[in-house]
Formats: C-alpha cells, sequence, structure tokens
C-alpha cells in the first residue's frame, strides 16, 4: 500500500509537550526531557526535509546518517530521545500499524498506587506501553521479565475467555489470581503476579484496576533452605579446586561471603578491599548496597586472578576492545570508565560480544547459566544427593556463620535481608528442632 506523506511537524506540536508532560509524570528527569524534545525537533526537520513520514523505519535510517559524526554519549541520548517518543505516542508509525496505535490519553494524574500512563487501544499497545514504562523507571532486567511475562499471562487468560481489551476491570485480575490459585503456585508467586498485574492495569491499559476485593489465595506454604553439612560443602569447594581456579573462586565467595549468584558474577574489581578483607555489593538485591566479608582463604588465589585478568585487559585494550557495561547514567556521566581497570567484572567471560547500538567490543561476565551447571555437576561428582544450586551456597554460608557465633542482626547486615524474620530462617536450620532428641526406638532392648 502506497504511503502518503504528512507534514511531521504537525503532529509535533500537538504530541511533543503531551509526551514532555508525561514523562515528567514517570519520574523523569528535566534534562533528559530536553534531551527528548531536542532529538524529536532534529528529527522531524530530517523529515521535512526528505518528505517522509516521521515512522520508525524514517526513524531508523535518520539514527544512522548521524551515528556516524557524533560522539556517542550524543549519540545515545539522541537515540534514547527518539525512542522515548515513539513509544509514549505510537503515532510515528505506518499506516498499515495506524489501526492500533497507543491512543494518548489525558495528562497522567497522580492516583494513591501510582500514576495512569494513558489508555491504549490493544493488548499489543498496553504492552509496548508497559514495556517503556518500566524501562522509564529503570527496574532490573529480572523485574521488567516478570512484569512483562504476567502481563502477557493475564492476557492470553483474558483472550481465552473472551475477554475484550475495553472490558478488562478489576474481577478480571480476581478470576485470573483465582485461576492462578487452582494450578498449584504458590502464595508468593500469587502475590506477584497482583503486583505485576495491578501495575500492568495502571501503566500499560492506562486505567486504575479499582477494588479488587477478597479472592481465593493460594496456600501458604513454609519450607526450610537446602544447606550442605560441612563435609558436603568441603568435598563440593575440594572438587572444584581441583578442575580450576574461576569457578572455586566464585563459588567461594558464595559460600564463604554470602553472596548472590548475580552479584558474584557482577561484581567489580574496584569493590574488592584486600587490606580490610571486605567487598562492597554494588546494587544488590532491592537495588542496596551493603558490605560483607571477603573470605581469607581466597585472597592469595583471587589476587592471582586478578593478575590474569588484568594481563587479559591488557590485551583487550590493544585489540580495541576493553569495554564493560556501566550501571544507570554512568556511561553519561563518565563514559572513559567503561575502559578502566576498576571497572572491569572480576569474572569475565571467555568471548568478546560486540555491542549492536554503540559497535564497541565489550568482554561481559561469566554466563550465570554456566556457574550452575558447573556447581551442579561438582555436587553430583562428590556424591551429593540433594540439589545444590548457587543460592543454596548462601543459606549454607548463613547457617554456617550462626553455628560459629555470628549474631543474628550482624548475618542480616552481610547478607543485605531488610526484615530480621527473613534471616531467623536460618537459626531452624541451625537449631534442628526435634533432632537432638534421643529417639525412644533406641532405648528399647534388642
Amino acid at each position: 500500500m502506497k504511503r502518503v506523506f504528512s507534514d511531521p511537524g504537525a503532529v509535533a506540536a500537538e504530541t511533543l509537550e503531551e509526551v514532555e508532560r508525561r514523562m515528567r509524570g514517570l519520574g523523569a528527569e528535566a534534562r533528559e526531557c530536553r534531551a527528548m524534545c531536542r532529538a524529536v525537533e532534529l528529527f522531524l526537520e530530517w523529515c521535512g526535509h526528505h518528505k517522509v513520514n516521521g515512522d520508525r523505519e524514517a526513524g531508523i535510517a535518520w539514527l544512522r546518517e548521524r551515528r556516524g559524526g557524533m560522539e556517542v554519549q550524543a549519540y545515545q541520548e539522541m537515540k534514547a530521545g527518539l525512542a522515548t517518543w515513539i513509544h509514549l505516542t505510537g503515532q510515528a508509525r505506518s499506516e498499515e500499524q495506524a489501526q492500533t496505535v497507543i491512543m494518548v490519553g489525558p495528562v497522567a494524574e497522580l492516583s494513591q498506587g501510582g500514576r495512569v500512563s494513558g489508555v491504549a487501544g490493544t493488548w499489543k499497545d498496553a504492552g509496548e506501553c508497559f514495556k517503556g514504562y518500566l524501562a522509564c523507571k529503570s527496574y532490573s532486567r529480572n523485574t521488567v521479565e516478570c512484569y512483562v511475562g504476567w502481563a502477557r499471562r493475564f492476557c492470553r487468560w483474558c483472550v481465552g475467555t473472551g475477554k475484550e481489551m475495553a472490558a478488562v476491570e478489576a474481577q478480571d485480575i480476581r478470576g485470573f489470581l483465582e485461576w492462578l490459585a487452582g494450578t498449584q503456585v504458590g502464595a508468593k508467586t500469587q502475590n506477584q503476579a497482583l503486583n505485576a498485574l495491578v501495575s500492568f492495569f495502571r501503566h500499560g491499559v492506562g486505567k486504575e484496576p479499582g477494588e479488587i476485593g477478597e479472592y481465593l489465595r493460594a496456600r501458604v506454604s513454609r519450607r526450610l533452605p537446602v544447606v550442605l553439612n560441612r563435609q558436603e560443602a568441603a568435598a563440593v569447594m575440594q572438587d572444584l579446586e581441583a578442575r580450576g581456579r574461576p569457578m572455586w573462586l566464585m563459588a567461594g565467595l558464595m559460600l564463604g561471603a554470602g553472596l548472590r549468584q548475580k552479584e558474584v558474577l557482577e561484581l567489580r574489581i574496584k569493590d574488592l578491599d584486600m587490606e580490610r578483607g571486605a567487598i562492597t555489593v554494588r546494587q544488590g538485591k532491592g537495588d542496596k548496597d551493603r558490605l560483607t566479608v571477603l573470605p581469607e582463604r581466597v585472597k592469595e588465589r583471587l589476587k592471582v586472578h586478578l593478575g590474569e585478568r588484568r594481563t587479559e585487559f591488557q590485551q583487550d585494550l590493544e585489540s580495541g576492545a576493553g569495554y564493560v557495561p556501566l550501571p544507570g547514567a554512568m556511561a553519561k556521566k563518565k563514559p572513559a570508565a567503561a575502559r578502566s581497570w576498576g571497572w572491569q567484572y572480576v569474572f569475565g567471560g571467555l568471548n568478546i560480544i560486540e555491542e549492536r547500538e554503540t559497535g564497541r567490543m565489550m568482554r561481559w561476565h561469566v554466563h550465570e547459566n554456566t556457574v550452575g551447571r558447573l556447581l551442579g555437576e561438582a555436587a553430583r561428582r562428590c556424591g551429593v544427593v540433594r540439589q545444590v544450586t548457587c543460592h543454596a551456597l548462601r543459606h549454607t554460608f548463613a547457617t554456617l556463620a550462626l553455628e560459629n557465633g555470628t549474631d543474628i542482626r550482624t548475618l542480616q547486615e552481610l547478607l543485605g535481608h531488610n526484615d530480621v524474620r527473613t534471616t531467623m530462617i536460618y537459626t531452624h536450620v541451625m537449631n534442628r528442632p526435634g533432632v537432638t532428641t534421643r529417639s525412644p526406638l533406641d532405648g528399647l532392648a534388642a
């Protein structure tokens, strides 16, 4: 179908100010709003000069044309600004998609639990709007994938029950949660789905869900963590030690410092303090920083490993690589940090990967699936029957620390728990309630 050119400037006059207000409602800074406006103005000038519609395809062509003569930071800001404008308006699309664009609603109004991000016309548009909101809030990748996953499941459930997009309301959330309870999910999973769907209604569908009311809740189960005893932990560490230093070091930090798998993989060299024997965990679960102990046993081998990483880093620099991803806005504030030694991952991956947006050659950290696989194989070789995961090493650290005399409040700080009641679960494992009692069978005569 032939596309008819329309004046992009007229579209911008109606939507640019509205999008800026919506960005501010989502928590964007004034600098980000100005960058977005500047990028859109330049893009629409280019569209008018070339007599093309200001759709996504034109945006890609415009960015490719400007990429060669701009600094990386300026290019990224311009790309992010244009992408935000397209996300929040939905008007910069081809005519084939015109029937399913996001309908820009009134200015976001403050509600008791959040902000309404606009009204969506279709399930697809609601999902795109929701992902745009999550990106503006700078949630972690895992949180975004989890929330988007629940939104997709809810959409499929509504389509399966014959529910139209415009007719969804609070009772549909209640029905979905009760359906989940029937699939034998846990109470925590059901609560997670509730939080995701409430956010999806407000920032994807574009309306308040209203009063959900009482619904059938999944059964609350009480589970004890998997904890290795001292013999099993020693056997697993000995097996890993015989097969290679990096995996032994990663397991040693999970078992000896209580780090989560993600915290070990994303550990930067600057966060190690050998002299004080401390590790600074940056942006841990809940976006919190904390200090924990650096095991004495790993120090010497860690120094050897860092020496090898330094040599590898120098080789990367000489080959034009040496970049690492930086958190948050650090790439804009200090772009040179991407090739500095302190920001390198302690456990760098084997391969160098080209970043699609910038063309930089980056060395990411070891893949999380590799760590879990190697740890499971080591446990099976040692004859450990129970399922040994990376988090089981963290559980073992907490239990053994309590047995060694660490008080519960100190352990809470080391683990990064918000509530001491979460840490108290390890006292049940340590005390072994009922296990110290002598069995009556052992007192009977043979």
